[in-house]
């Protein structure tokens, strides 16, 4: 069994809730898409949103504060979400767990080698970036082991660790005694993994002795939108110097290096929706994102 866990950050929180919505949806029907009795889906939320009615997809409501609209708080209130369901996870007794963001979408094909093959794990080594509206998708190569999204990992390599809690994210907030305060840290164990910041993924199950394969194929779409923290168009508003337009030039011949036709077998295996079953409002259309 291959359970799928995705942290969905809280309503007050949401520019548009109505927009995130519809992205998960879409991430979703993405997972789903690889008609798999053996996959689960674990929604971990403070509200749950409208989810597809499957009997494969579920909610885990998270007993926790709402955290301030501060990047460093919002990454920890996810680190807690992803180690309550992969302790869900391990409770339920899957083999296997994917941890995905709730605006990607995943491959079909990256799926199923999940399921079928299994194995110690698997991490992507490259995934495609796109925006819903446009012809393009753009390729963008991972350097080992800088990876977070549709990382698959077995349930019995993840240990919970008890507080007071180490590791990058709850260094970062050692100035922030209230918010760990509310949190009630003490009572929320936390996975060892998640705890040590997601570039470690890794190398610290490597250390450990077990051996992750990389998918052949990019395994997921990263969704360019101007509700992502990685969202950033490129702004020539302010480019005067020659060697600042150079640098834009630069910029630009990488970006386009990668990129290539969103054809109809890639729009298949990462379920990508079709230009009218998008809402206009949600189209953003450029290939020019970081």
């Amino acid at each position: 069994m291959l359970g799928v866990i995705i942290a969905v950050k809280a309503k007050a929180l949401s520019e548009d809730w109505g927009h995130s919505v519809w992205m998960l949806q879409r991430t979703i029907e993405s997972i789903l898409a690889a008609d798999s009795g053996d996959i689960r889906i674990c929604v971990v939320c403070h509200e749950v949103p409208e989810l597809p009615r499957d009997f494969r997809v579920g909610a885990l409501t998270a007993n926790l504060p709402v955290p301030p609209r501060c990047y460093v708080e919002m990454c920890l209130d996810k680190v807690f979400k992803i180690s309550a369901g992969i302790k869900y996870a391990t409770e339920s007794s899957w083999n296997h767990v994917m941890l995905i963001d709730c605006d990607d979408l995943v491959s079909r094909s990256a799926m199923m080698d999940a399921v079928q093959i299994g194995g110690d794990g698997w991490y992507p080594s490259a995934f495609y970036s796109h925006a819903y509206g446009s012809r393009f998708v753009r390729k963008t190569h991972l350097a080992y082991p800088d990876t977070i999204s549709s990382i698959v990992l077995r349930t019995e390599f993840l240990s919970f660790q008890e507080p007071p809690f180490g590791g990058k994210w709850f260094s970062m907030l050692a100035e922030e005694p209230e918010y760990c305060k509310a949190l009630n840290a003490r009572e929320n164990a936390v996975c060892t993994l998640i705890a040590a910041g997601h570039m470690n993924y890794l190398s610290l199950l490597e250390s450990e002795g077990h051996k992750l394969r990389p998918f052949s194929e990019p395994s997921h779409i990263v969704i360019n939108h101007p509700h992502s923290l990685s969202h950033e168009e490129v702004d020539t508003s302010n480019v005067c110097s020659l060697r600042a337009k150079l640098g834009l030039i630069r910029r630009r011949s990488q970006v386009l290096a990668g990129v290539r036709l969103l054809t109809p077998s890639l729009r298949r295996d990462f379920s990508v929706p079709s230009s009218a079953q998008i809402p206009s409002r949600y189209k953003l259309g450029t290939v020019f994102e970081r």
